[in-house]
């Protein structure tokens, strides 16, 4: 039998460096569909147990590891055999990265990290404190940049790794350009793969593989995560949740608050009440 306890969860988003998004969840039943991030997550579990595939791999997050993700990867997330955990995230755009690193090694790039999860006790217990210095609106925001900024340097310094890796955007085949622009230029309406084969003159098979390759995602993820974008930055302008799903092409209000939580990890009307 399923857990039938409530959720608990706390989305907010602050406008410092850019703009960052926190997240502290409680979750028994959350079961993240795959998907990618623009920028970079960093979190701290505080009970049970997190598992995801990310990098090719399966990973297992515990009470003190430091799980993470890497703009651009694809990973999923569920709680070790359905018993749910608790955990606190950081989501930074990659301007933020790029200025840490650029700053400690005067390269023209990324970081990238290798690991998915992190066993580092002192890195750990400064983030939980980073995340209460961010979620207290006592604290300046002069206070709150600096001391995100010495955390991620702190990290930055001990765990990334060489080679650096980039964006996969310019080694894009020319099909999967293709693919990518009609999504983009039709991504409120629903999209064939035999429609995308037929774009691209590739068979279904090799498209999906070609496509998957290039993105981490099959196609229909990918146009589900763009929607998602989409939304987001609609729910931080002011737009209903209502009016969002009917703009993004939704057939209803309980298919678009079931796939943005099974991707942000928090509901429509969660995200807008805290922008």
């Amino acid at each position: 039998m399923g857990n039938s306890r409530k959720e608990t969860i706390k989305y907010s988003h602050l406008n410092l460096l850019g703009g960052i998004d926190l997240l502290d969840a409680d979750y028994h039943s959350q079961h993240f569909s795959k998907h990618t991030h623009d920028g970079y997550a960093f979190g701290v579990i505080t009970q049970g147990e997190l598992d995801f595939s990310y990098l090719g791999k399966s990973w297992e997050a515990q009470p003190g590891d430091i799980n993470l993700v890497v703009p651009g990867e694809a990973h999923d997330g569920h709680g070790k055999d359905h018993k749910g955990w608790s955990y606190k995230m950081l989501y930074l755009p990659p301007e933020i990265l790029y200025k840490v690193y650029a700053d400690r090694t005067g390269k023209d790039t990324l970081p990238w990290f290798t690991a998915g999860v992190v066993q580092d006790s002192l890195l750990s217990k400064n983030l939980l404190h980073l995340y209460q210095q961010l979620t207290f609106n006592g604290e300046a925001a002069l206070e709150q940049e600096s001391s995100l900024i010495e955390w991620l340097t702190a990290f930055v310094e001990r765990y990334s790794a060489e080679p650096i890796k980039m964006y996969r955007g310019g080694k894009e085949h020319q099909a999967i350009k293709i693919c990518l622009d009609f999504i983009q230029e039709h991504f409120q309406k629903p999209i064939s793969l035999s429609a995308l084969s037929q774009l691209t003159n590739l068979s279904p098979y090799y498209l999906l593989r070609s496509f998957k390759k290039a993105t981490g995602l099959p196609p229909h993820l990918y146009q589900q995560l763009l929607r998602i974008k989409i939304a987001k930055e609609l729910l931080l302008s002011g737009d209903s949740p209502v009016n969002v799903a009917a703009d993004l092409g939704y057939t209803d209000q309980s298919h678009f608050s079931r796939q943005f939580k099974q991707i942000t990890g928090v509901t429509p009307g969660n995200f807008a009440s805290n922008r």
